[in-house]
């Protein structure tokens, strides 16, 4: 790190994605419930404009469900949604990681190994936020 280097500052608009997504995977919001939009206007101290683009990037993410006249509910996913979806995974993980072997020298496989003994032990202790 430089003393000249520009010091990162999310805009408002990414933070809201960053903590509504949050809602979503730490299940505070649950699939299918409706987004209350004016509660969290209300406790995050914004206007529904940002608020609203917000969800415009989480519906493109498929976190949520945009309905019109309706507001927002936190996307569902199916059984049948995720048979199709895991083998594409499957496939795509198998391909990253022999990809990722193949260029990778032994400080960086030694980094991964250390953050997996540590998703490891977040998860042995129901840390969700440490996991991820």
């Amino acid at each position: 790190m430089n003393l000249t280097d520009s010091i990162n500052r999310p805009t408002l608009h990414e933070e809201l994605v960053e903590r509504l997504r949050n809602l979503v995977v730490e299940d505070v919001q649950k699939p299918g419930e409706k987004v209350p939009e004016k509660q969290l206007c209300d406790s995050l101290g914004i206007s529904r404009t940002p608020l609203r683009e917000a969800l415009k990037v989480l519906a493109s993410e498929v976190f949520v469900v945009l309905q019109a006249n309706r507001g927002a509910r936190v996307a569902s996913v199916t059984r049948e949604e995720l048979e199709k979806t895991f083998p594409v995974l499957a496939t795509l993980e198998q391909l990253t990681g022999e990809l990722a072997c193949q260029h990778m020298d032994s400080a960086e496989i030694e980094l991964i190994e250390r953050r997996h003994v540590d998703m490891l032990k977040a998860y042995k202790s129901s840390d969700r936020q440490a996991y991820f």
